[in-house]
């Protein structure tokens, strides 16, 4: 099954990805190129900006305070910009609250400066209390709902956000190629360099691509602020839908789908050919990453890519074949199944 992958990695990235990289419970692959401008090929242990795969990390230190009875899932949150929002709401995505990402003043001010700290509170200001919905009501993804989470992890716990995300997650589950960045348009160590693509030639980018890799976390925070690896975000996932993280009561609420949205309380249900599980995707400008993981932990799916963007019809059937086909790659049965040091294979280009 492996070498299904990297023949799906491949034909993704002939479909005009720069690069990308994928793991399964088999082991890790990568195909094309992890920086354009060096010409080094993409990596398994390349680290990237997650994106919104930084949620299931700040709901897991949420409901951890649930469990320890700090929190509790209806508490109201009072500094929320709208009256009658609660934790659960916030977690769930029904919370009503208008999406402060989609605004323009959010990436304008990197034109010139990669390095501009956005506050939470200034992101939050971006919707100005603005709703879609009365709390409660409806499912509607916003990533304003996460930075009030990141905003109320500190208010219960008076350290960052960050700091509780490294020392119940990160430290414990031995995640050492991942990072919650607050501060600083750079990635450190070896990455994946992230990139724009198919952009028209007012951008002054003769082959439409360019590369946006340096960019301040700040603009996701607790929303999608945080760094990866495929293997990192593999055993994660696996630890929290196997009990290592949240006790069995919480693990099952996380897992409650709220309604017809597949999404739960910080995972989203997953199924496509050939998969069904729960997991996350994440896209920050640059880049974009699914998680799959089935409820026993035993099958997995992890894609990474240095785009944001899959626009042509190959590239997304692509991908969806490198999911199927890494989700379908099962240890053997003596094999442990939290093996977390997947066998390192070639690159292609």
């Amino acid at each position: 099954m492996t070498d299904n992958v990297q023949e799906a990695l491949d034909r993704l990235v002939r479909a005009g990805v720069p690069g990308a990289v994928a793991y399964s419970r088999l082991a890790g692959r990568a195909s094309g190129i992890g920086d354009r401008r060096s010409g080094a090929p993409a990596r398994v242990g390349d680290r990237f900006r997650i994106g919104s795969n930084t949620k299931p990390f700040v709901a897991a230190v949420v409901l951890q305070l649930v469990a320890e009875g700090r929190l509790a899932l209806n508490d109201a949150v009072t500094f929320a910009p709208a009256p009658g929002i609660t934790v659960r709401h916030l977690l769930q995505h029904t919370s009503g609250l208008a999406e402060y990402s989609n605004d323009p003043r959010l990436l304008a001010p990197y034109t010139t400066d990669p390095d501009h700290h956005w506050e939470p509170r200034d992101l939050l200001a971006l919707v100005n209390g603005a709703e879609t919905a009365t709390p409660g009501t409806k499912f509607a993804y916003a990533n304003t709902n996460y930075i009030l989470l990141g905003l109320v992890i500190e208010a219960v716990t008076g350290n960052s956000a960050a700091e509780e995300v490294h020392r119940r997650l990160i430290e414990p589950l031995r995640l050492t190629g991942t990072s919650f960045p607050v501060r600083g348009a750079a990635i450190p160590g070896r990455h994946l360099r992230g990139h724009l693509t198919n952009l028209p030639t007012s951008y002054g980018v003769p082959d439409g691509i360019l590369d946006f890799t340096d960019l301040s976390p700040s603009i996701g925070w607790t929303a999608g602020g945080m760094v990866s690896t495929v293997t990192d975000l593999a055993r994660f996932h696996r630890a929290l839908l196997t009990g290592r993280v949240l006790s069995p009561e919480l693990g099952r609420a996380m897992i409650a789908e709220v309604g017809s949205s597949g999404y739960g309380l910080g995972l989203r249900r997953i199924i496509r050919p050939g998969i069904t599980g729960w997991g996350h995707d994440g896209r920050f400008p640059g880049y974009l990453s699914i998680v799959v993981t089935s409820d026993d932990g035993v099958r997995q799916a992890v894609v990474a890519l240095n785009t944001d963007r899959v626009l042509s019809p190959e590239a997304e059937a692509a991908t969806g074949d490198v999911l199927e086909a890494a989700f379908s790659a099962v240890p053997a049965p003596a094999q442990p199944q939290d093996n977390d040091t997947p066998k390192q294979s070639h690159t292609r280009q």
